[in-house]
């Protein structure tokens, strides 16, 4: 019975382990599919981006989760590549950064002077630290979007077409090379 039960849990895990790589194979075709115009692709990361910039980490996981339920416009790899690039060892670190900018923004002096209670101080730390993050989260959102735009446009163009109509990225790449010229399966077409 128990060796039953173990390789029921160890299909189940084989399983989902194939789906999930089904799903993400779906998901990294999209990306490298020219028809996806590169402005969806970088509006997925920044809002990936904008999302992992939440403080909380439970909260923006499941915000996360809730985006990639609600708009299944948005392309899932794009959010997660956002998630793991701005996961919250990044985020945290710039917490430090975040109070700076908040108190250039916002001096302590404005409620240090009206009310000296330690509570005061306490939300004048959550609120400079807020502000701080909110500016450093619309900044590198905006600076994602550019980027992942402007990539994507340059990568497909360095790509050859080739490699959507063989659907491999390797193909596109020797073929661009000239590493494996004599498996090219259409010699008289020109790779750019």
């Amino acid at each position: 019975m128990l060796i039953q039960r173990q390789s029921n849990i160890s299909f189940l895990v084989r399983e989902a382990a194939a789906f999930l790589r089904r799903q993400l194979r779906r998901e990294l075709k999209e990306l490298c599919n020219p028809a996806v115009p590169p402005a969806r692709l970088a509006m997925a990361f920044a809002v990936g981006t904008l999302l992992s910039f939440i403080p909380l980490p439970v909260l923006d996981s499941l915000l996360m989760s809730l985006v990639l339920v609600r708009f299944r416009q948005l392309n899932k790899a794009s959010l997660v590549a956002a998630r793991l690039v701005w996961n919250d060892l990044v985020v945290l670190s710039l917490a430090p950064t975040s109070y700076r900018l908040g108190v250039s923004i916002l001096p302590e002096t404005l409620i240090a002077s009206a009310d000296p209670v330690p509570a005061s101080k306490l939300i004048m730390l959550v609120l400079n630290v807020a502000i701080g993050n909110l500016l450093i989260a619309v900044t590198a959102t905006i600076g994602c979007y550019m980027l992942v735009w402007l990539g994507m446009i340059v990568v497909r163009r360095w790509v050859p077409t080739t490699a959507v109509k063989f659907g491999s990225y390797h193909y596109a790449v020797t073929a661009r090379f000239g590493k494996d010229a004599g498996t090219d399966p259409n010699p008289n077409e020109p790779h750019y």
